[in-house]
């Protein structure tokens, strides 16, 4: 989420072009979006998997 978490994300705000504020905002979005997909998928493959009691 931040310019420091990848080698890609450092080039992109180290151009000057991408404000701060846009790559915070962007990735804050993606946590939550994977936060429930993550979820989700649990919550289909556990009980396949026999991990649910």
């Amino acid at each position: 989420m931040l310019p420091v978490s990848t080698p890609s994300n450092a080039i992109v705000y180290g151009s000057g072009k991408v404000p701060i504020t846009s790559m915070i905002r962007a990735g804050v979005a993606l946590d939550v979006l994977s936060f429930f997909v993550i979820i989700g998928g649990l919550r289909i493959m556990c009980p396949l998997l026999g991990l649910v009691g």
